[in-house]
């Protein structure tokens, strides 16, 4: 069950960044001053999901915390890079370069080898 609570909630933390980032990117770049940028960010439907999501997997990781130690759970949020360069090429049209995949195969043997701990 752990495991289940902590793919859940690297998933939600990522479709979070998601639409955060296509809410963001409706606005387009940042033009007469960060402040009301971000006073229209915070309205964007998007950002608004988005940021719910993000209070969603903060409960889950609140049960998670609860039931494993946060040396072993945290570094599990690490798997969150793995689908955020997938994600963001399937729905952002991202480019995956040679270095990002390197990156992240880096990231996944950290994973495996904390997991066996």
């Amino acid at each position: 069950m752990l495991y289940i609570m902590i793919f859940a909630s690297v998933i939600i933390g990522v479709v979070g960044q998601l639409l955060m980032k296509q809410g963001v990117s409706q606005l387009g770049e940042v033009a007469g001053g960060a402040i009301p940028f971000l006073l229209k960010a915070v309205f964007s439907p998007w950002v608004i999901a988005g940021l719910f999501g993000y209070g969603v997997g903060t409960l889950l990781w609140l049960l998670i915390l609860s039931k494993a130690d946060v040396s072993y759970a945290y570094p599990m949020l690490s798997l969150g890079y793995i689908f955020l360069l997938i994600f963001a090429s399937i729905f952002l049209g991202e480019q995956i370069t040679l270095v990002r995949v390197a990156g992240v195969l880096l990231i996944v043997v950290g994973v495996i080898l904390i997991t066996r701990s």
